[in-house]
């Protein structure tokens, strides 16, 4: 039982990361919107928010 327990833990860790970097993304993304209309500025606003939650959250990303 215990193990379950262990799992349940891990699933419960994975969803919250997930469903923050989701959130996280749109306000990073929602913020500059407002100040940027540009498709050109949303496409970089959108891989800078990817990248900068990637080192925030998972450590450096080997970029080759």
């Amino acid at each position: 039982m215990e193990n379950n327990r262990w799992i349940d833990d891990i699933r419960h860790n994975l969803t919250l990361s997930l469903s923050s970097k989701s959130s996280w993304e749109k306000h990073h993304l929602n913020t500059w919107k407002k100040r940027y209309h540009t498709l050109e500025m949303d496409d970089f606003w959108r891989i800078h928010a990817r990248s900068a939650y990637q080192t925030q959250f998972m450590g450096s990303i080997d970029s080759t």
